[in-house]
């Protein structure tokens, strides 16, 4: 379980660096990882006790689906590099979900370590965001969060 330690470790440190460093992007990504955990772990809860696994989960592809959908919507509309890059990883994380449906036999290990492994790159790319943000705005004294659509920008800093 020192994967798991490993994890926690990493989403309670870089998403708290988001939410405190962070831009509105940065901030809304790290909140919204931090939804999908508690979502993700609310499914495990309830289904069978160590075997998370072995059939394809819909409650946790569902809950993947929706942070690739805010995380597009982030990556669309924010003037951050680090975006698209999580939600490249979120993608990946999609496909291993298919692959399960696809495949039902792929042993619970690889569908496991599949749809947890692209976790770890996508917290840290929150952090490095968050820092790139810190330096433009020592840099250059403001950094412009989002950039277009101009309503759906309005919408998300009213939110």
């Amino acid at each position: 379980m020192v994967h798991v330690a490993i994890f926690d470790i990493l989403l309670i440190g870089c998403c708290s660096y988001a939410l405190w460093r962070g831009g509105a992007p940065e901030r809304w990504a790290a909140g919204l990882e931090i939804l999908a955990v508690l979502l993700t772990a609310l499914i495990q809860m309830q289904s069978r006790a160590h075997h998370y696994f072995d059939d394809f989960s819909p409650g946790i592809f569902l809950v993947d689906a929706g942070f690739l959908a805010a995380l597009c919507v982030i990556a669309l509309t924010a003037d951050r590099f680090w975006a698209i890059a999580a939600a490249g990883f979120q993608v990946a994380d999609i496909v291993v979900h298919l692959c399960k449906v696809l495949a039902p036999d792929i042993l619970p290990l690889g569908y496991g370590v599949g749809i947890s492994a692209w976790g770890y790159p996508k917290l840290v790319m929150f952090a490095i965001g968050a820092r790139r943000h810190r330096l433009r705005l020592e840099r250059y004294g403001r950094d412009p969060s989002w950039s277009r659509p101009a309503s759906l920008r309005g919408a998300l800093q009213a939110a």
